[in-house]
This record gives C-alpha cells, sequence and structure tokens, in this order.
C-alpha cells in the first residue's frame, strides 16, 4: 500500500513539472526569457514659480512630487539671500521676505525629492524695497497779468501765461525730497513774490505755495512833495532865507539843478547871489531884480525824488542897468522884428555896445527866430505863425568890458500877436485868449485838496460843465479826485468831498489821480492812475457822474515800459471807449469794448528828439479831425525855449484824420502868464471842449514838475486851473 503511494506521487511531481514548463512556454509567446517592467521617473514643480515682494512680504509656495509610489513628498532649502521659511511640509511652505528690503535682490527656494535627492525644483522670489509716493509741486497764482513769469523747483520749471491762477510743476518729486520753488524770471512790468515755496515732500501732492504778483513799481516809493507851493519873494540887496520841506519821513537830500540867470563871462553874479544847500535852504543876497527861474531836485531816504522848476520874485533897486523897450505887438502872417534896447545908450564912450540878449526863460513864438547879439543888439525875427500871448524873461550885457560894467536885471516881456484876418492856421491851434482875471479853481483852505488842484477833466452834462480833478491834501500829501460843477466854465462849486479816493487795503490804496471820464449816454466812465503796492490804470463807473463804483482791480499795469500809464483823455467813439495816453514821453492810443479789457495800440504822437517830451492830451473830434492839445516840455536845446539850461512847459498842438496819424503846425500854441500872473513858470494839463462855435480849453498854472523825479518821471503843472478860449 505504501508503495502505490509512491508511485503515485512521482507521477504527480513529473506531471506537474510538466505542465508548468508547458504552461510557461505558451505565455512568453516565444522561446525567449521575460523582462522586469520600466517604473516612470519621479519629478518635482513648485508653485508659484516666481514671486516678488517687498519687505515683510509672505508667500506660500506648494510642491508635487510626481511619480513618487511612496509619496514621500519634499523638503524645502533657500539659497543665499535673506528671509525666512516657516510652516514647512513635504507639500507647502511659507517664506517671509525680511522687514527692511533697501535694494533689490533675489532669492531661490528648493523643493527636493526625499524618494529621489537627485530631483529637485526651485521658485525665484524678487525682493524689492518698498513703493516710493511720488507727488507734485504747485499752488495758487494771484495778481499775474503779464507774460514771462517762469517758476523753477531746482531742475524743474514751469510757465504759467498771463492771467493764470494756479500752476504745477511737471515733474513729481519722491516722498521725503525737499523742494525749493523760486522766481527764475519776472513777467513784464511786474514782480512775483513766492510764500511756502519750500519743505518736504510728504505722502499728499503739495497744493500750497502761493505766488503773488502786483506791478513792478511795488519796489518804488510813494511819490515825493516839495514844499512850500511857492518861493517867497526876496529883495534885491537884501539876505534871503528860506527853509523848503518835503513830505515823507526825511532826511532830504536838495540840490539847486539851475539857480542861473545868465551865462555871460561879464556877469559878476551867476546865480544871481542865491545857492541852495543839501539841507534845502535857499539863501543869499540876490541882485539882480525880477523873476529868476531855479530847478531843484530833492531826494528822499527811501528813493523818492522830485524835479521841480519854479521863480524866485526879486524886488528893490537891483542893477543900474535895464532892458528900455518892451516888444510891439505882431500880427500873425506878417514880417516882425524887434530889437533890445539898453538903459546905457550907444553914443560917445558906449558906441558899439548894443546889449547881447539873453533869453533866461520862456518860448520863442513859433514862426521867430531869436538872434542873441544880430551884430550889435539882441532881436527878434521872423513872421510869426500861431497867434496868442507869448511872456519871455530876458536879461542883456554889453558884451565887452569897455562899455557898462554890468548887465540889466531881469525883464519879463509878454509878445502878443494878433491873429491874420484869414489865418490858415488848423481850427483850434492859434489865438487862445485867456478868460478872467486869475485862475477859476484853486486849491480850497481846508480838507482832502487843501495844497493844489491840477489834472482836469471837463465834459458837458445837459446845462452844466462837470470838472473832475486831482486834489493833493496839505497833511497826507496824497492825491484824490473831486468833482466842481459849473453853467459857464468861469465859476465853479465844488461838492462837499473827493468823489474817488484811495481803498484801504487795494490795489489803489495810497492815491488815485489824473481822471478822464466820458459819459456815453448816461453811463459814465473814469480811467484813472492808482498807486498802492504799485501803479496802475483803474476804472470807475456812475449812473449820475457823482457816486463812483471802482471796478475789482486794476485794469492795464505797466507792460515793458519805464513809467506808468497817464491817463490823457476818454472818447467813446463808434462803439468803443479810446483812451489817449502818456507813458515814457510820447503819447499812446489803446481802446476797449467795456472799459475792462485793453488793446494798447502803443505810441502814436512821439517827439522827434531828446529835447522834447510829451504829457497828458486832451483829444476831441469835432466831426471834421481829431484835434489835440498836449503839454509839452522842451529844453534849452530844442531852439524854441530859454538858453540858461532851464526848462519851459507850455502846450502844444496837433491834429489827425483818424486818430492816430497826427500833423503839428508850429509849437508852442500857449505859453506861461505875464509877470506877476499866477500861471507861471509853466502851463499844461489842459482839457477841451468844442460844441460846435467855440473852443474852450481847463488848463493848470504853476510850478513844474520835470522827467526825471522817482517814481513820478511824468510831466506835469502843478497848482490852480484856468481856463482860456479862442473868441
Amino acid at each position: 500500500m505504501s508503495r502505490n503511494t509512491s508511485v503515485r506521487s512521482g507521477i504527480c511531481v513529473v506531471f506537474c513539472a510538466s505542465l508548468s514548463f508547458a504552461f510557461l512556454t505558451g505565455c512568453s509567446g516565444s522561446g525567449s526569457t521575460p523582462t522586469k517592467p520600466t517604473q516612470p521617473s519621479i519629478s518635482v514643480s513648485v508653485s508659484p514659480s516666481t514671486a516678488s515682494l517687498v519687505g515683510g512680504g509672505t508667500q506660500t509656495f506648494t510642491a508635487t512630487d510626481a511619480n513618487d509610489s511612496s509619496n514621500a513628498g519634499v523638503t524645502w532649502s533657500m539659497g543665499s539671500g535673506a528671509g525666512a521659511l516657516s510652516a514647512s511640509s513635504t507639500t507647502s511652505v511659507t517664506y517671509t521676505a525680511p522687514s527692511v528690503v533697501s535694494s533689490a535682490t533675489t532669492v531661490t527656494l528648493t523643493a527636493t525629492s526625499i524618494a529621489d535627492k537627485t530631483t529637485s525644483n526651485a521658485a525665484t522670489i524678487t525682493l524689492n524695497p518698498p513703493p516710493t509716493t511720488q507727488t507734485t509741486i504747485g499752488g495758487t497764482i494771484s495778481g499775474l497779468t503779464a507774460s514771462g513769469l517762469m517758476l523753477s523747483d531746482r531742475t524743474d520749471t514751469v510757465s504759467p501765461a498771463a492771467n493764470a491762477t494756479s500752476f504745477v510743476f511737471p515733474t513729481p518729486l519722491a516722498s521725503g525730497a525737499s523742494y525749493s520753488v523760486t522766481v527764475s524770471a519776472q513777467p513784464s512790468g511786474q514782480t512775483c513774490t513766492v510764500t511756502n515755496g519750500s519743505g518736504t515732500v510728504g505722502s499728499s501732492n503739495v497744493t500750497n505755495v502761493q505766488v503773488a504778483c502786483a506791478p513792478t513799481s511795488t519796489q518804488v516809493p510813494v511819490p515825493l512833495v516839495a514844499m512850500p507851493a511857492a518861493l517867497t519873494a526876496a529883495t534885491s540887496g537884501t539876505a534871503h532865507s528860506q527853509t523848503l520841506t518835503a513830505s515823507g519821513t526825511g532826511p532830504f537830500s536838495w540840490s539847486g539843478y539851475t539857480i542861473a540867470d545868465s551865462n555871460s563871462s561879464l556877469n559878476p553874479y551867476p546865480t544871481n547871489g542865491m545857492s541852495l544847500s543839501s539841507g534845502g535852504v535857499l539863501s543869499g543876497t540876490p541882485f539882480y531884480t525880477g523873476l529868476q527861474p531855479i530847478a531843484m531836485l530833492v531826494s528822499r531816504a527811501d528813493g523818492a525824488s522830485e524835479f521841480l522848476q519854479t521863480e524866485l520874485s526879486i524886488g528893490g533897486a537891483g542893477s543900474s542897468q535895464s532892458i528900455t523897450n518892451s516888444p510891439p505887438a505882431a500880427t500873425q502872417g506878417q514880417s516882425y522884428l524887434w530889437e533890445l534896447q539898453a538903459s546905457w545908450g550907444y553914443t560917445g564912450a558906449n558906441q558899439g555896445c548894443g546889449p547881447g540878449a539873453l533869453l533866461v526863460f520862456g518860448s520863442i513864438p513859433p514862426g521867430l527866430t531869436f538872434n542873441p547879439l544880430n551884430s550889435t543888439n539882441g532881436t527878434f525875427f521872423g513872421t510869426p505863425t500861431m497867434a496868442g500871448a507869448y511872456t519871455m524873461t530876458l536879461m542883456a550885457d554889453p558884451g565887452t568890458t569897455l562899455c557898462a560894467p554890468q548887465p540889466t536885471n531881469y525883464k519879463t516881456v509878454t509878445l502878443t500877436i494878433a491873429p491874420a484876418a484869414s489865418p490858415t492856421t488848423p481850427t483850434g491851434s492859434s489865438n487862445w485868449t485867456r478868460q478872467g482875471s486869475g485862475a477859476v479853481l484853486t486849491a480850497s483852505n481846508s480838507g482832502w485838496d487843501s495844497y493844489l488842484v491840477g489834472s482836469p477833466s471837463v465834459i458837458s452834462v445837459g446845462a452844466k460843465y462837470y470838472m473832475y480833478y486831482e486834489g493833493l491834501n496839505t497833511t497826507s500829501f496824497t492825491h484824490a479826485i473831486g468833482l466842481a460843477t459849473s453853467t459857464d466854465g468861469v465859476n465853479w462849486t465844488k461838492g462837499s468831498g473827493a468823489v474817488l479816493q484811495a481803498t484801504t487795503g487795494a490795489w489803489d490804496s495810497t492815491e488815485v489821480r489824473y481822471p478822464s471820464v466820458v459819459n456815453n449816454g448816461g453811463n459814465y466812465l473814469m480811467v484813472y492812475q492808482g498807486t498802492g503796492a504799485g501803479t496802475a490804470l483803474g476804472l470807475a463807473t456812475s449812473t449820475d457822474g457823482m457816486t463812483w463804483t471802482k471796478h475789482s482791480g486794476a485794469v492795464l499795469t505797466t507792460q515793458g515800459v519805464h513809467s506808468a500809464y497817464v491817463p490823457g483823455t476818454l472818447l467813446y467813439l463808434s462803439g468803443q471807449y479810446v483812451l489817449y495816453y502818456t507813458v515814457d514821453g510820447y503819447i499812446g492810443r489803446m481802446t476797449s469794448t467795456d472799459g475792462v479789457s485793453w488793446n494798447d495800440g502803443g505810441a502814436v504822437f512821439s517827439p522827434s528828439g531828446n529835447s522834447v517830451t510829451y504829457s497828458r492830451p486832451a483829444v476831441i473830434y469835432d466831426g471834421a479831425k481829431y484835434r489835440m492839445w498836449y503839454t509839452r516840455i522842451a529844453d534849452a536845446n530844442d531852439g524854441t525855449e530859454g538858453t540858461s539850461g532851464l526848462y519851459s512847459v507850455t502846450i502844444g498842438y496837433a491834429d489827425s484824420p483818424d486818430g492816430q496819424t497826427w500833423t503839428t503846425y508850429g509849437n508852442p500854441i500857449f505859453t506861461a502868464g505875464a509877470a506877476g500872473a499866477w500861471d507861471r513858470p509853466g502851463v499844461g494839463d489842459p482839457s477841451v471842449s468844442y460844441d460846435g462855435t467855440t473852443y474852450r480849453m481847463w488848463y493848470v498854472g504853476g510850478r513844474e514838475q520835470l522827467p526825471g523825479g522817482t517814481p513820478d518821471s511824468d510831466t506835469w503843472v502843478e497848482g490852480s486851473v484856468g481856463y482860456a478860449l479862442i473868441p
């Protein structure tokens, strides 16, 4: 029984082995040896692959370990660079940048497979400094009316246009940077200053820089007024002394620019014994009698100055010699000759000692020539072209030591030229005749116009004349504008006070003057000059000519010229306002539709040389032509004036077909009054009206304000207002 069991076991082993072999052979499909299957490689990826952080910033990164059957994950590590890792796991980590990053840098974060340490991947982290705040620098602008302003902030610039009210520099600045705004170029005729101009940039835009602009004359002191208005009379052979004063705070410096009577080498008293000290004392013992012209310059500590010309009246005996004849009357258009005669005679020892003449002061009538010698005697000869009265101050000397011992006294004479039967001169230019015995408007005993009056602007209102004029106060020595009314042009009634005054805190806070008024159908406009921080032209309006309302600011400032605009005449023609004005010695013309915005046409009437300047024109349009009367100042080089270095302020005439191209006809046409008259030594500032029949002129007479003072470089006459007409 056991033997059979063994046989069966052997059979089973052989069978099974054979079966296994057969099975394996059948599965291989061939007779080759079987291989083990290939496993995929492990790969690592990191997300995100890049990151950008600032100081203190964090970023969580994750890693995927592909084909890792064990899911062992990764380990994390940093390359060179700052920062820290936290919350690290086999699948993620958190990176924290350092709190302060001063410059840009990079950090490498690497994830390495745990299952296969040869396999890794990395993320790149860029560290940046914190972002810088960019801010702009700007602010506000006030008072800018002209072009040319340039503002600078270190290397950055901006050029605001005229009338701009704000500005911003184009380049922003980083937070923490400093700024400093300055004016690198001033606008034309203006001076601008900066407030709140420097500081350090914060996190928001700078908007509080302030730029304030005003006329350039903001740096010029207010006008100075020399006193008294007239000199005290002196007596020949008697010591004379008078102390002059001036307005404002001293010290003052005085100089006698010209105190002369004769430039003859034979004159033993070339200044007539008078002198002016630097302290303002006019003193000496005069010798010659008559009217001695004196020009003086006074300067104040703040830079203001005034250049004046006036006269010293000297009575008494004086020289033993005199001019014994006066000029005979002349007629316009007819030949004329006048020879001076002296008291020493020309016979005997004085034979051939005819007087050499000196025109000390005054104007030679147009058409005549003055010859100081003419072989033996001084003469006036020629054909006068303008009718009127011409006053001159003369003296004479014998011209040689062999004749009389001394020159003559001053003699002031008036040469009257009658109009021709058929005048050839233009209408309104010739034969002006003074009316009344004196001034028609004078300073008040007290109040706002208690020192001087002047600058009349006369218009017709119904049956009345309205005269707007400037007055000077005895206490403050500042100007205001008043109104007087008249039915005949001679007798005037002043209002109770000024109708236009300086406004405290405004652009015209110091004084107002030079009114120029027009009545446009019941709408009254006044252009005037105002002074405060600077000097400019202002506008006021009225519905009755008595109560005036100022425009909110100046309407025109000085642009590209040396002195300030001085209004002369305001007209309303063909739907627009026309203003004739003076600046820098010439007469200009500008137009406006509303009186606020002006189109300046520039000079329309200019002197031909440096010996004459013009001021304050009076212009009318009479239906045929534009006619102009104007203040005319000439020195000895002009050929029509005195020869002793003095000035003559008179009134000239010109006319035009269009108001822009002007022609003159011999000037001056109206000069200072006769000896002893109120309107000496100068006349000017005319205002003229024409009613279709009669030309009427109101003018100012008195001492002369000459060009060269500061800030009043314009020319005018100050004192009282007179009246003349053409019969």
